[in-house]
This record gives C-alpha cells, sequence and structure tokens, in this order.
C-alpha cells in the first residue's frame, strides 16, 4: 500500500488522473467519487482496499476499525488504540484517552478498570476521581479547609447538621490560647469552648473556670444548633456559663451546660454531694432531650429521687433541664452515650463486677470488660452485653436504631459473628474492631484491622444514610478495603461495612492523633487532633509549633 496522511485518498485521486486514467494502478481501489458534491467517500464493498487499513474501515475515509482489524495509526481504530499494525481494545497505560476514561488513562470507574484522575482533571462522577470526589465536573481534593490552634488536652468535637463544628479542650499551660477570636482571659486547668461556621470561620470562643481545676469531657450540639457542654469542677473551685455561678458541694461536681450557637447562655446546672461526681458523655435526640452518662460517688440527683451507691449514672433531661428519668447502677461506669432519633439511648463504659441492667446479670471476666447497654426513650431496658476488648473508644447511633461502636483489642472477641482475632494472637500488640449492632442487639457485621504492631481506632461517628465514620492508626500495614497501608487514616465504611474510601493523615514527619470526628452530612467530615511534627493534609504542610497543637479540619468525601 502507499504511503499516506490523513488526505491520502484525495491524493491518490490526484495521481490516478494524471496518469490518465482509473484503476491503472494494480490492485489499488480508489476511493469513490460523489456524484452529490460531497467528496470522496468510503467504498463499502467487503474488501480491504485503497486507503482502507481493514475491511471497510479505517485509512480516513472509511469508519474508524473494530479491535482485532488492521490499522496504521490511532485515529484508524475505533479505540484510537493502533499496536502492531492491529487495533487493540482501550487500556489504562496506552497513552490514550478511550473507553470509559475521562481523562488520559485515568477514570471511568468500573467500567474503564482504570485508577481515579488526579485533582484538577475531568470528571463524571466521584469514582472517576483519585480522591473520590467529583465537583463541577472536576476531581478536587477532599480538604475543605484547616485551622490550627495552639495545645489544648482532654478535647472533643462535635458538629452542626449544616456542618458548623463546635470543640472543648483543657490549657495545661499558662499561656493565654487563642482558638480564633484573639487571647483568651484563662489559667491553668480551665477549659475553653469554642463555634465555628460550616467554612471554618471563628464565631465565638471562650474560657470558663474562675478558680480552681475545671474540665469540660465531652460536648454535644442539638437539632437547633445549641451547644451542650458536660464534665466536672472540683471543690475549690466556682464555674459560671454567663447565669449564676456554681459552686462545688466538695470533691469533684458535674456540670451540665446548654448555649445557643452564638454562645448565649440558656442553663447550666451542677449535680453532685461531697464525694466525686463526673459527667463523662452526653448527646442529644431528635426532639432536643439531652442524655447524659458518668460516675458518681455517694449520691446524685437529676429532679427524680436521688441515686445512691456509687457507680454509673444515666439522666435523661428535657430541652429546658428538666428531669425525664435517671437511673444509677454499681460496678459499672458510664464513658459513651448515643441517643436514636426517636429518643431510645445507648452506654457503654467498663464492667467492674456484676450488673444488672434490667436484662439478666452481666459477670466481668477481667480487667478489660467493656459492656453496651440499650434503653428506650422512657428509660426501658431493651438490650445489653459485655465483651473483653483492650480499650473502647467510640460509639454512634444511626437513624435505624443500630450501634456502631470501636476500639482495640488483643487475642479473640466474638460479638455474635465470627470470631476476630488479633494478627499476633496474645495480649499484645492490639488490632482495631469495629462492630454493628441491630437495634434488638443482634450483630449485624463486625471487623478487625490489623498486623503485627498495635493498631486501633480513635472515634466512630455514622451520617444520615448510616456509613460509618472513623480515624483510625496503623502501626503496621493495614488493609481497610483498597490495599495495605499505614499510618494515621480517616477510613468511610458503608452502613454494611463495606470500604468506600480513606485518607492519610500522618507521614513520616508527623501526623495527627484523632481526639474526635464528626459526619454532620453524607458528604463531608469534620476531625479534631493533636498535630504531632508536619503533616501535609492537601493544603500545605502543617508543623506542630507547641508539640502537639490542635488540629480542626473539614473534608469532602465519596
Amino acid at each position: 500500500m502507499m504511503d499516506r496522511k490523513r488526505s491520502l485518498g484525495f491524493a491518490a485521486l490526484a495521481v490516478v488522473a494524471m496518469a490518465g486514467g482509473c484503476h491503472l494502478i494494480i490492485g489499488y481501489q480508489d476511493a469513490v467519487l460523489d456524484e452529490s458534491g460531497g467528496g470522496a467517500t468510503c467504498a463499502v464493498d467487503g474488501v480491504k482496499n485503497g486507503d482502507e487499513t481493514g475491511k471497510d474501515c479505517g485509512g480516513g475515509l472509511c469508519p474508524a476499525c473494530a479491535d482485532g482489524e488492521g490499522c496504521e495509526v490511532g485515529p484508524d481504530c475505533t479505540n484510537r488504540v493502533c499496536i502492531g499494525g492491529t487495533c487493540r481494545p482501550p487500556a489504562c497505560d496506552d497513552g490514550v484517552q478511550n473507553g470509559a476514561e475521562t481523562d488520559l488513562d485515568c477514570g471511568g470507574g468500573a467500567a474503564s478498570g482504570c485508577t481515579g484522575c488526579p485533582n484538577g482533571s475531568p470528571c463524571h462522577a466521584g469514582p472517576d476521581c483519585a480522591n473520590g470526589v467529583c465537583q463541577g465536573d472536576v476531581c478536587i481534593d477532599n480538604l475543605v479547609w484547616v485551622r490550627q490552634f495552639g495545645r489544648l488536652s482532654e478535647s472533643s468535637l462535635a458538629a452542626s447538621s449544616d456542618g458548623s463544628p463546635v470543640l472543648t479542650g483543657l490549657f495545661e499551660s499558662n499561656v493565654p490560647p487563642d482558638l480564633g477570636g484573639g487571647d483568651l482571659d484563662a489559667a491553668t486547668y480551665h477549659f475553653a469552648i469554642a463555634q465555628y461556621d460550616e467554612g471554618g470561620g471563628h464565631v465565638w470562643s471562650a474560657a470558663f473556670g474562675e478558680n480552681g481545676f475545671a474540665c469540660a469531657t465531652d460536648i454535644a450540639v442539638d437539632p437547633r444548633g445549641n451547644m451542650l457542654a458536660t464534665g466536672y469542677f472540683d471543690s475549690d473551685g466556682t464555674l459560671g456559663f454567663g447565669g449564676a455561678s456554681l459552686t462545688s458541694a466538695g470533691s469533684t461536681d458535674m456540670f451540665l451546660a446548654k448555649m445557643t450557637a452564638s454562645g448565649s447562655h440558656l442553663w447550666s446546672k451542677r449535680f453532685g454531694d461531697a464525694q466525686g461526681q463526673s459527667g463523662n458523655a452526653v448527646a442529644t435526640d431528635a426532639a432536643g432531650n439531652l442524655v447524659v452518662v458518668g460516675g458518681f460517688g455517694g449520691s446524685i440527683n437529676f429532679g427524680g429521687s436521688p441515686l445512691t451507691g456509687g457507680g454509673m449514672f444515666i439522666a435523661k433531661l428535657d430541652p429546658t433541664g428538666s428531669h425525664l428519668w435517671s437511673q444509677g447502677f454499681s460496678n459499672c461506669l458510664g464513658d459513651h452515650v448515643a441517643a436514636t432519633p426517636s429518643g431510645e439511648v445507648v452506654a457503654a463504659g467498663n464492667l467492674t463486677g456484676a450488673v444488672d441492667f434490667g436484662g439478666g446479670t452481666l459477670q466481668d471476666s477481667g480487667p478489660n470488660d467493656r459492656f453496651f447497654v440499650k434503653f428506650s426513650s422512657s428509660g426501658t431496658h431493651i438490650w445489653s452485653k459485655h465483651f473483653s476488648l483492650t480499650y473502647l473508644a467510640g460509639i454512634a447511633a444511626d437513624a435505624d436504631g443500630d450501634l456502631v461502636a470501636t476500639g482495640w483489642f488483643s487475642g479473640t472477641v466474638n460479638f455474635g459473628g465470627p470470631s476476630l482475632n488479633s494478627a499476633t494472637g496474645g495480649s499484645s500488640p492490639n488490632d482495631a474492631f469495629v462492630v454493628k449492632f441491630g437495634p434488638s442487639g443482634e450483630h449485624l457485621w463486625s471487623k478487625r484491622f490489623g498486623g503485627p504492631e498495635s493498631d486501633g481506632c480513635g472515634d466512630i461517628d455514622v451520617d444520615d444514610f448510616g456509613n460509618v465514620i472513623l480515624a483510625c492508626g496503623a502501626g503496621s500495614p493495614v488493609d481497610f478495603g483498597e490495599g495495605a497501608v499505614e499510618g494515621g487514616f480517616l477510613v468511610k465504611l458503608d452502613a454494611d461495612g463495606n470500604y468506600v474510601w480513606s485518607r492519610k493523615i500522618s507521614d513520616e514527619n508527623g501526623g495527627i492523633s484523632p481526639d474526635g470526628i464528626a459526619a454532620p452530612d453524607p458528604a463531608h467530615i469534620v476531625l479534631l487532633g493533636l498535630l504531632y511534627g508536619t503533616v501535609d493534609l492537601g493544603a500545605g504542610p502543617v508543623t506542630s509549633q507547641s508539640y502537639p497543637d490542635l488540629i480542626l479540619a473539614k473534608f469532602v468525601v465519596p
């Protein structure tokens, strides 16, 4: 065949005309002249001839050829891939955007089998992108914004449904902290609360603790965006939130405080006697009622009958802080609480002996027993269980009344499905676990993540669709669902426990130790943690100045 360029069919006509007639070149079929004035067209005769590179295809005038037909250049082929004179199927390394790809050798998800495209590439949907997020037909980075502050310890996080986060933390030095609104007038071992808008802008921040020791242990946001905090303060102190000052009755007393999204005081209360009491966790339901768990010695009264004997308390109050119900249990300590939208309450913590929550006695089997208990909206027992776990890091309840929990364990644990066995099988190091129970406590699924080094997850949340969000640390290569990785990670699983997405939050120069995580909506995650060294979350490196610093960041997720 004659050498050709893209206009070769037309050049052949000119050569033949100058030769004095048609078909003077043996074995050469000219293109057919279109009598309508449209120029040369492809002769569809079932024979490879003329400029064609395959039967009635290729060569410029004819349609592109299917896979397996002959070719000289990529445009001869439907998939634009010509290798060794033959049209080939699209591949993710052929240097051509073809098939289902949304950019050169990337995108297209399962249809193409290619990896996701880098940020800035064109896309149609999340699977087209390496980070899993396509906005405005362009792949974007997961990081929305990040803020860095001086050190706070004992920090906790919550977020409203519009993605506005609120945090609290304890000062451990006499350096005035600045959480975005200027230096706070705070003393050592007082705490701060700070509210930010959905874009990370500072709304308000304030320090609390008039004298003595005061610590906020947890914070929650109700459906109206009001903030609720709990914790404790000691016998040397008074505590004010904008109403009347609270004065300790001795040792440590617990507090509850409710403030608006703009920081205005709504109400605040103290509970306890001369012995020690502490609020450890707080949550709200869809009606704005709040539930709080903690520990107490002596007695404590939330407005009903006094709870006595010491141990764990759980109390439910209405939006004004009035008592709805409360219960106390010995031989256990409540560290975590969650509320379903319908008002059911789930608590979890340490089991140190025999306890009956209403469904029969649970007996501890060692120092690492952790309990889960669920009550109806009126305080009636629904189910309770206990397991041997090294550490229970967090729980969350979804819209269906399911419970998810995470932490770490060693050896073997069985939540009701297949047994989970840590990688080493011994007492240490630990592996991470995540488990989901149904509304009646039935096992739905459970997973472990781990290797030969210590691994664990530090917090958990669920979004409106039941997707599970985790903040985890892997000391050894761990497979969350997309190959072995190592370091600190944010992880998203779907409601059935299947892998959706992950994002690394550490590297060889530093990382973030998570203190809290929130999923205000299915498209976003807010992370609060301590920054050690230097790490790049996507907006350039950030370096700890006070070692560690506090990091607040928001991510968009698939």
